[in-house]
């Protein structure tokens, strides 16, 4: 988005610039225990075109706290589709405090526990976040940026596309309660305030650094 009071640049590759596909430990668990012993099938969907394919099943091992994941899939990724492949993740679980338990991944190259693993554009293998180094955009918006991504999701739970401040007010969708919608665009009068606000921090930074600034801008 850009402009004043936008994020941190450079660093580590973030997940979504690197069209990472993810794979969720606790989208798996609920499966398993609706469906044990089957091989589930997701398909990737880029700008409605197929993207790639995964299936994913479990071992039913002696130990009911481990399990061995067996990944095939096949991921036509920019720049170097994955071709099909298949890998073997290990599962473990951990006692919850009030019953149950709670699934892990353990990654396959440093070994430690995680809730999801990662294939990035380019990659052939499902990794941690960590191990390769991921981060996530959210962690390098500005407060500008941040205001944007606020009101973006305001307007999608209008079925109405975000285009910026200044343009067109949302309209209550038919079927909406006025009460909701009520409260929805109260969020969205304060998301705005505040994208002026962090627009305002961001020239006073500005002109702090260059004085002559809002002169030659007469």
């Amino acid at each position: 988005m850009g402009g004043f009071g936008s994020g941190r640049t450079g660093g580590s590759p973030s997940i979504e610039r690197t069209d990472s596909i993810q794979l969720d430990v606790n989208v798996v668990a609920g499966i398993m225990r609706k469906h044990p012993g089957a091989t589930w099938r997701w398909t990737f969907r880029r700008d409605g075109d197929e993207l790639g394919w995964l299936t994913f099943s479990t071992n039913s091992p002696a130990d009911p706290y481990c399990r061995l994941a067996f990944l095939r899939f096949n991921i036509a990724h920019f720049s170097r589709p994955t071709g099909e492949q298949s890998q073997t993740v290990r599962m473990v679980s951990a006692p919850c405090r009030f019953g149950g338990v709670r699934w892990y991944f353990l990654c396959p190259s440093s070994g430690r526990r995680c809730a999801k693993l990662f294939l990035p554009n380019g990659a052939l293998r499902f990794y941690s976040r960590a191990s390769l180094r991921l981060a996530y955009d959210v962690t390098r918006e500005g407060p500008m940026d941040r205001a944007h991504r606020r009101l973006a999701r305001l307007y999608r739970k209008l079925g109405q596309r975000y285009q910026g401040p200044d343009w067109q007010w949302p309209f209550r969708p038919k079927g909406m309660r006025k009460r909701t919608f009520k409260r929805i665009e109260a969020g969205i009068e304060w998301g705005t305030e505040a994208l002026n606000i962090a627009f305002e921090a961001g020239c006073a930074r500005f002109l702090k650094r260059d004085p002559t600034l809002a002169d030659r801008l007469k």
